[in-house]
């Protein structure tokens, strides 16, 4: 579902209110007169629609609010610090070494269990993310998070928020740090019903409509040989996210042999997690039919980045049956290590 933003990148002032039973022509507006600090504190209590709404009261508070001093504050406020420090400062010093940027590594294959051969996209790209982004290339080559602020301008993103109003002059417009503070608070997700679903022919996956998911539809294995389930996620940028899948299996879940969830960066490291039979069953003992939300893994995204996702069960000649899929998540998770950035 998204959300509508309408307001958020106008760069149209608004005029001060002409009614107010509390208001004072010859006083003025009072809270105009707060020092800076305390309304920082109160905004702090504010969620995006009411700030949006505060800007459009006056032409003071417009100015006022649509500064990058005030949501530089606020990205300090609500998220973590080493997530303020790199989005904020960190992501746009590039402190890459140019002399080994193109420093040739050793190649290195991904541990799948299930790949389909040197024509496939994901396979390909898997290669490329594990010979140029294991722990050992990084360290060796300095690779750091870095993009331009043109850069982020251009490409930012949002999945959760309708961005027909994001034209190419409110972009260039709109502080910097305030097009930062939405894309923290984007939820970056994906429908499963949106990616590519091998056998979904309302057979052996169906399409059901329902009521608690992302966009109102879901995908529901009935019964498949073959496990495959693909899609991308555009643009996104330089942090560190955690994968997170929302299922919810059935009474009669059986998912024999070795599942993969996997994650693949066009700059950054894999995440490849493997499911067991027995991980099903824990799960179904745990949350019943109920749907839930399981991380897989995190990503360290150096550059903006395609990320390619994938469900794969592939190997095992068995029938698959009884799980369904909501959407995919790539969720921002604070830095462990504040040398990632660098």
């Amino acid at each position: 579902m998204s959300l509508s933003i309408s307001g958020a990148f106008s760069t149209e002032t608004v005029g001060a209110t002409t009614e107010s039973y509390l208001y004072d022509p010859d006083k003025g507006c009072l809270l105009l007169d707060l020092p800076p600090e305390l309304f920082y504190l109160v905004s702090e209590h504010l969620n995006y629609h009411d700030i949006i709404n505060l800007s459009k009261t006056c032409s003071r508070l417009y100015e006022y609010i649509n500064s990058d001093v005030f949501w530089t504050r606020l990205i300090y406020c609500q998220f973590h610090s080493s997530i303020a420090k790199l989005y904020t400062s960190d992501i746009f010093n590039d402190k890459r070494n140019q002399d080994v940027i193109n420093r040739r590594n050793e190649i290195r294959q991904p541990d799948f269990i299930s790949k389909k051969g040197n024509e496939d996209k994901l396979d390909q790209a898997a290669i490329t993310c594990c010979t140029h982004y294991n722990e050992t290339a990084v360290l060796n080559n300095g690779t750091s998070m870095y993009i331009s602020q043109d850069q982020f301008r251009h490409d930012v993103k949002y999945y959760q928020y309708k961005t027909q109003y994001l034209t190419d002059n409110n972009r260039k417009n709109t502080p910097l740090m305030k097009l930062i503070y939405f894309y923290l608070i984007d939820r970056k997700r994906l429908a499963a019903i949106n990616m590519g679903v091998v056998h979904l022919n309302n057979n052996y996956l169906i399409g059901i409509k329902t009521s608690d998911s992302l966009n109102g539809h879901v995908v529901q294995l009935n019964t498949v040989c073959w496990l495959d389930i693909s899609g991308e996620m555009e643009n996104i940028l330089p942090g560190k996210y955690e994968l997170i899948w929302r299922m919810k299996l059935s009474s009669n879940c059986y998912i024999p042999g070795i599942t993969e969830f996997i994650a693949v960066p066009q700059h950054g490291s894999l995440i490849c997690c493997k499911w067991s039979e027995e991980n099903f069953r824990e799960k179904k003992i745990e949350y019943g039919s109920q749907w839930f939300t399981t991380e897989m893994g995190t990503t360290n995204i150096y550059e903006p980045s395609t990320v390619l996702i994938a469900v794969r069960n592939l190997v095992n000649p068995y029938w698959k049956n009884g799980v369904s899929w909501d959407c995919v998540e790539l969720k921002l998770v604070p830095l462990k290590n504040s040398s990632l950035s660098m």
